[in-house]
């Protein structure tokens, strides 16, 4: 009974759904399957040019990113820096989840890939340590510190041995001070090469690029997200250093939690007085949404400030020209007018425009003057720079 009244409802439901009024031409499989192949050949093309003349946004944004990384270490604890070598590799282990077949295919006509217990260097940072140690694109590491690998685990267990100190099971690991150095055995061509490599202390913030065709960057205390959009918006690599230093701000200062913090607090002092009403006045207020919500805005326009400003001290201290990045925000009011859809959060683009020259102002006269460049504590927040004197720049 159960089964026939199903086939009835499935008989009623196709009689009942609404048909196409109109007969497009039909197109053969053959021919869908044939502009297929020729789409997919062209992508395999346009990825294996971008792989070999190393001209991926992706690697662009971590070239810009590295020397910003390591200055937003300056002012950074322990717990928010990390080891870095400044290279990237590939295994056979890395693409057994590639979604898309023609990249995989590439990676294997481009890369040395034929060891599952090696890893083939495919991407080197410009002025990293591994750069300086003579470490190439292509070279296939086959042991760390003597020690052979059996999987890209393996391989990270061995890399990060050392550089790490362990306090226990559910306390996170802190970057030691001051890093040993690792031995990195590679083969290149038909030779085996030990490369010594000590890496640098750097934000452990990494720096991603997303496919968001908008204007957008965002730090989510783990990460920066830099959009597809923004770095096609910026007309110079100053620019979008300044956007990432920016986000780097955000995290090193912890921002996203201070957020959060703010809007419990409020809630909590929200919820209190309404407790207090209704029991005094049998009257249910509402004060602890209004809380939560006031707090989460409160002091944000103020942490966008203090991003900016210490984004400013990122750029002079990784050795990057802070004279021209202000005309982004020209820029940005021209296109999206003055940033109104952000004014609950954000500075307007012409605040932002005369703060950050300003603070260039105040970044040359301190060098004019000798001074070392760093930023100024403010009565806000006394806690605002955590600096160690022996590694500012000067």
């Amino acid at each position: 009974m159960i089964r026939c009244c199903f086939f009835v409802g499935l008989a009623l439901f196709v009689v009942g759904c609404a048909t196409p009024q109109y007969r497009p031409p039909s197109i053969k499989q053959a021919d869908i399957r044939a502009e297929y192949d020729r789409q997919n050949a062209e992508r395999k093309e346009e990825f294996r040019k971008s792989l070999l003349n190393r001209e991926s946004q992706v690697e662009w944004l971590a070239n810009l990113s590295w020397p910003l990384r390591v200055a937003a270490a300056i002012y950074s604890e322990d717990s928010q820096v990390e080891p870095e070598f400044g290279f990237s590799t590939l295994s056979i282990e890395d693409l057994r989840d590639e979604p898309e077949p023609y990249k995989k295919d590439v990676y294997y006509e481009v890369y040395d890939l034929s060891s599952p217990s090696s890893r083939t260097i495919t991407f080197i940072v410009d002025n990293s340590p591994a750069q300086r140690a003579g470490l190439k694109v292509g070279d296939r590491i086959i042991a760390v510190d003597g020690k052979k690998f059996k999987d890209k685990k393996e391989f990270g267990r061995f890399v990060t041995l050392d550089l790490y100190l362990y306090f226990g099971p559910y306390i996170p690991p802190k970057a030691k001070r001051w890093f040993p150095v690792k031995t990195f055995t590679v083969v290149r061509d038909s030779d085996t090469i030990d490369i010594p490599i000590r890496p640098t202390r750097v934000s452990k913030y990494r720096v991603h690029l997303t496919k968001n065709k908008k204007i957008a960057a965002f730090a989510n205390g783990v990460s920066v997200y830099i959009s597809k959009g923004m770095m096609d918006f910026v007309e110079s690599d100053e620019e979008l250093q300044y956007i990432i230093a920016h986000e780097l701000a955000h995290n090193v200062e912890q921002h996203l939690e201070k957020r959060k913090d703010n809007a419990f607090l409020a809630g909590l002092i929200g919820a209190t007085l309404d407790v207090f009403f209704a029991r005094y006045t049998g009257i249910y207020v509402g004060l602890e949404g209004v809380g939560i919500r006031d707090g989460v805005y409160m002091y944000s326009k103020d942490f966008e400030r203090e991003s900016d400003y210490l984004a400013m001290y990122m750029l002079a201290n990784a050795g990057i020209s802070t004279s021209k990045v202000a005309d982004i925000w020209r820029r940005m009011s021209e296109k999206d007018g003055d940033s109104a859809i952000y004014s609950l959060t954000h500075p307007s683009y012409s605040e932002r425009y005369l703060s950050l020259l300003s603070v260039d102002r105040e970044i040359q006269e301190k060098r004019r003057a000798g001074l070392p460049i760093r930023p100024n504590k403010g009565r806000k927040n006394d806690s605002f720079i955590k600096l160690r004197p022996n590694v500012i720049k000067k």
